[in-house]
C-alpha cells in the first residue's frame, strides 16, 4: 500500500518498538483485570465466569476477524480497500456474534451465557479498530497502532477498576467498557487511518461471498487451533468447577505475556516477510526468519529465568497466599506459552506467503492433538491443561513446518 498522507513511514525498528509497548501495555491491562476480578470479588467464582467468556470468544473469535488482518497487512497490490476490509469485519462480526450466542446458551449457564454475551461486544469492538490498524500497520506507521493499544489498555482497566467496584456486576461493567472502546475506535484511530485511505462503507455481496469462501478454510482451521487451547478450559470447569477454572486463569494470566511477547516480535515484520517473498529476497526472507526465531528463543530463557526467581512471589503479591499451592502451575505454562507463540508465527507467515494448504493442516492437526490428549485432564486436572495444549501445539508446529519448508524450496529457486 502506497503512503499518500503527510505521515512519513518509520523504520522497521521504530514499528517494532511502538508495536511491542503498545501491545504489552494493553496485555498487561487485560492481565490487570483478570487480578481485579479476585482482588474485587470475595472467591474465585467471578475469575472463573470471566475466564469461561473469555475462552468461549476465543474459540469464535477467529470467525471475527477471518484472518483478514494478515490478508490486510500482506495485501501489496490494493485487492481491497479499507472501507471494504471494514464491512467484511462487521459482517463476520455479527456472524460470529450469532454462533457464539448459540453455542453459550448450549454450554453454560444463563448467567454466564450473560457474561459472555456483553463481553464478547467489548471485545468484537477492539477487534473491529484492528481494520485501522492493519491499515496503518501497511503504511508502516504503527506508533498509531501502539498509542491506540495503550488507550485501550488503560482506559480498560481503569473503566474495569471503577464500573466494577461501584456495581459488583460483570455484565453492568463490560457493556460500559464497550462504550470505552467504541469511542477510542471513532475519536483516535479513524481520523490517524483516514489519513491514508479514504473510508467508504461498502462491499459487493459477490466479493464478500469470495472473501467468505476462499477464505473458509483457513478460518475453520483458526477456529480449531483456537479450540484446542478453550475446550481444555472448559472440560476442567466441567469436572472440576467453576472455582478451578478461576485458579488455573489466575496463574496463567500473567504467562500470557510470554506468549504475547513472542508475537510482538513477529508480527511488525509480517508485511516485510510478504514483500520480500514477493520480489523472491532470499536473503532478506531468512534473515527476518532469523530474527524472529533468536527473539523469541530470548523470550524462552528469560522467561524461564524470571519466574524461576520471582514466579511465586509474584503470584502471591497479586492473588494473596491462597495462590502459595499454585506455584508448580507455572513451569509448563510457560513452556506452553512459548510453543504457542511459535505455533501462531508458524500459521501467520504460511498465511502471509499464501500458503494456506499448510496454515489449515496445522490448525487441524493442533484440534486433533488436543482431542486425543483430552484425558490427561482427568489425571492431572489443572496441569492437565497445559499438558494437553503442549501436545497440540508441538503437533502443530511440527506439521507447519513440513509445509513452510517445501515452500521455501520451490520458491526460492
Amino acid at each position: 500500500m502506497i503512503n499518500q498522507s503527510n505521515y512519513e513511514p518509520l523504520s522497521i525498528r521504530t514499528n517494532m518498538a511502538w508495536n511491542a509497548i503498545g501491545s504489552i501495555v494493553n496485555l498487561g491491562c487485560q492481565w490487570l483485570i483478570s487480578i481485579l476480578v479476585v482482588r474485587l470479588s470475595t472467591g474465585f467464582d467471578d475469575a472463573g465466569l470471566y475466564s469461561l467468556a473469555v475462552a468461549i470468544f476465543g474459540v469464535f473469535s477467529p470467525i471475527s476477524q477471518y484472518r483478514m488482518y494478515t490478508i490486510q497487512i500482506s495485501d501489496t497490490t490494493g485487492e481491497n480497500s479499507l472501507g471494504e476490509y471494514l464491512s467484511f469485519r462487521l459482517l463476520t462480526n455479527a456472524i460470529a456474534f450469532v454462533l457464539l450466542i448459540v453455542y453459550a446458551v448450549m454450554t453454560v449457564s444463563p448467567y454466564a451465557v450473560l457474561i459472555t454475551i456483553v463481553y464478547s461486544i467489548y471485545r468484537l469492538l477492539a477487534l473491529t479498530i484492528d481494520v485501522f490498524h492493519a491499515c496503518d500497520q501497511s503504511n508502516h506507521r504503527m506508533d498509531f497502532i501502539g498509542k491506540s493499544l495503550i488507550l485501550q489498555g488503560l482506559l480498560s482497566v481503569i473503566g474495569f477498576s471503577t464500573f466494577y467496584y461501584f456495581s459488583h456486576n460483570l455484565v453492568v461493567t463490560f457493556i460500559l467498557l464497550a462504550f470505552l472502546m467504541a469511542a477510542i475506535g471513532v475519536f483516535f484511530d479513524y481520523p490517524r487511518t483516514t489519513a491514508f485511505e479514504h473510508l467508504k462503507l461498502g462491499i459487493s455481496w459477490s466479493k464478500a461471498r469470495h472473501l467468505l469462501i476462499c477464505y473458509f478454510p483457513i478460518v475453520i482451521a483458526a477456529v480449531a487451533a483456537s479450540s484446542a487451547a478453550s475446550l481444555p478450559r472448559q472440560i476442567l470447569a466441567s469436572h472440576f468447577g467453576d472455582s478451578y477454572l478461576g485458579i488455573y486463569a489466575s496463574a496463567a494470566a500473567p504467562v500470557a505475556i510470554i506468549q504475547m511477547g513472542a508475537s510482538y516480535i513477529y508480527n511488525p515484520l509480517l508485511s516485510y516477510f510478504a514483500e520480500s517473498y514477493n520480489d523472491k529476497n532470499d536473503q532478506m526472507f531468512r534473515s527476518l526468519m532469523f530474527r524472529c526465531i533468536a527473539g523469541m528463543t530470548c523470550v524462552c530463557f528469560v522467561s524461564m529465568l524470571g519466574v524461576t526467581c520471582f514466579g511465586e512471589k509474584v503470584l502471591v503479591l497479586l492473588y494473596g497466599t491462597q495462590m502459595h499451592d499454585y506455584v508448580y502451575l507455572l513451569y509448563p505454562l510457560i513452556v506452553l506459552a512459548v510453543l504457542t507463540g511459535f505455533m501462531w508465527f508458524m500459521n501467520d507467515l504460511l498465511i502471509s506467503i499464501r500458503v494456506f494448504r499448510g496454515a489449515f493442516c496445522g490448525s487441524v492437526i493442533a484440534i486433533i492433538a488436543s482431542v486425543v490428549a483430552f484425558p490427561l485432564i482427568l489425571v492431572f486436572d489443572m496441569n492437565g491443561v497445559t499438558f494437553v495444549c503442549i501436545a497440540s501445539a508441538l503437533a502443530s508446529v511440527a506439521g507447519m513446518a513440513v509445509f513452510l519448508l517445501v515452500a521455501l524450496r520451490s520458491h526460492f529457486v
